[in-house]
């Protein structure tokens, strides 16, 4: 498993909008963001 640099991490939630949900691969330590539009159930 692959670190992930937290300052990355926090630079990142900088640009985070409250409409969007982030998840972390942990395993990669890529930013994942979608659109809570797109996870809500209908």
């Amino acid at each position: 498993m692959n670190k992930v640099n937290l300052k990355d991490l926090a630079e990142e939630m900088d640009f985070m909008l409250d409409e969007w949900s982030h998840f972390v691969n942990r395993k990669t330590g890529e930013i994942i963001s979608i659109e809570d539009r797109y996870l809500r159930t209908r």
